[in-house]
């Protein structure tokens, strides 16, 4: 668990509680990549307006580790416009696993 709390909030909606477990169980996944997390923060944002092929979402995640700040800021193109919710957010998650798992390899061979 982050030194501090996980923190989630959401943007011209609703808080889902099936997507507010989602976003717990991918930190913990995080954590299992890099045991020293500081905290996280996750912002979830539905778009005002509204797509012929559905809503857009935003999503911010920021991660803070020993001496590093790790930011993903997803926007899903309007072609994405398909993609539900749960979707944007496991594909932020995927791109800040990959920054995390990108840090853990510089440090490791100690190229910054």
């Amino acid at each position: 668990m982050p030194q501090i709390p996980t923190q989630v909030s959401f943007r011209n909606m609703d808080q889902p509680l099936n997507l507010v477990g989602q976003i717990h169980e991918k930190v913990a996944d995080l954590e299992k990549v890099y045991p020293r997390l500081t905290a996280c923060r996750v912002m979830v944002e539905r778009r005002n307006h509204r797509h012929p092929m559905g809503e857009l979402f935003h999503v911010r995640i920021d991660v803070t580790i020993p001496g590093a700040e790790l930011v993903v800021s997803r926007e899903p193109s309007e072609a994405e416009a398909y993609q539900d919710i749960k979707t944007t957010v496991q594909t932020a998650f995927d791109q800040i696993r990959r920054q995390l798992e990108n840090h853990v390899s510089r440090t490791r061979t100690g190229v910054h």
